[in-house]
């Protein structure tokens, strides 16, 4: 086991190597001159060529790749065009912000989705079945910007129970419960898309595991139907849902960007969108990166979670 352990996360140093590349390059696909933005409109050429020379922009690409990664490796996500601040000074707390809302964001779609999908299928063409499921399909479809919209104009300012828009009061912090107040709407915008898509999987999970054999050789030993759904039916259940779960980090990390910049909420989502329009390479390429090493880590933690829940895997894994 500890040798498959420490070959996933070898295996996820080229992965991330390649991540470097192609954020990399794509950043360098952004229209405009970030020399340009710096100094204005009216900057004179000679201005802007002088600051390019400063920045390193006119250097070949793979030697500006080479300076960025030689810093990665020292810790340094580099200096940012527009702050003039080093960039880890600007996206750490802006990180933990981005986490805040992510993971209050995933409990929110795993538990609603897992409990509306164990009970639409415990409930099985029940009126219950195909409303939650219908409205699942519809949650599925909306982008999440059109969801965080509606939310604001519907709890924050036609009605005025939520705030609209920061993560605490500005005149009066009310520390964690006025951070849970300001947290609700952006994190339930996030999650809804997920939320969907992991009921309809919990569903869909719960209803093929109720047709096995041995679902039927437990109630014939007289076990009670709750103590059979709860304790066999979904523990069988659990790997395909975590792993699914896993695999929507990355959706909910890239909605969480959306909902951070309608809800004025100071995560990296926020601090991309001003990065973005000011060709800010630096910054945008260290909050991509960011992002990108956190679902490979979020994955590869899942994918160890599935070996611990499945003997099979284990059992496998040992044969090897």
């Amino acid at each position: 086991m500890f040798r498959y352990i420490l070959s996933r996360i070898l295996s996820t140093i080229p992965v991330l190597f390649g991540v470097t590349i192609v954020v990399f390059l794509l950043i360098r696909l952004i229209p405009g001159d970030p020399a340009k933005s710096i100094l204005g409109g009216d900057a004179t050429s000679e201005a802007v060529d002088v600051l390019r020379i400063e920045m390193g922009l006119n250097e070949p690409v793979y030697v500006q790749y080479g300076t960025w990664i030689s810093q990665l490796l020292k810790g340094d996500l580099g200096f940012s065009y527009t702050l003039h601040t080093p960039i880890i000074q600007e996206l750490s707390p802006r990180f933990f912000n981005s986490m805040i809302l992510t993971i209050a964001s995933l409990l929110i779609c795993v538990t609603l989705g897992v409990i509306l999908g164990l009970i639409s299928a415990l409930k099985k063409g029940s009126v219950f079945d195909k409303v939650s499921m219908g409205v699942a399909l519809i949650g599925a479809s909306m982008p999440v910007f059109w969801i965080a919209l509606m939310l604001m104009w519907l709890f924050a300012i036609k009605t005025q129970i939520f705030p609209v828009s920061g993560m605490y009061n500005m005149r009066n912090p009310g520390g964690f419960m006025d951070l849970l107040h300001h947290l609700i709407l952006p994190a339930f915008a996030t999650a809804t898309v997920s939320l969907a898509v992991i009921a309809r999987l919990t569903r869909s999970t719960v209803i093929d595991i109720l047709r096995k054999d041995y679902v039927n050789y437990f109630h014939s030993f007289g076990l009670s139907r709750s103590k059979i759904n709860l304790v066999h039916v979904m523990r069988n259940s659990l790997p395909p849902i975590i792993n699914i779960s896993g695999l929507q980090v990355g959706y909910i990390i890239g909605g969480a960007l959306f909902s951070e910049v309608v809800f004025n909420w100071p995560g990296i989502g926020q601090a991309l969108y001003v990065a973005v329009t000011s060709n800010d390479y630096p910054t945008i390429q260290a909050g991509i990166l960011l992002i990108a090493i956190t679902f490979v880590v979020v994955n590869l933690v899942v994918d160890l979670l599935n070996v611990y829940l499945s003997p099979k895997l284990q059992d496998s894994i040992k044969a090897e």
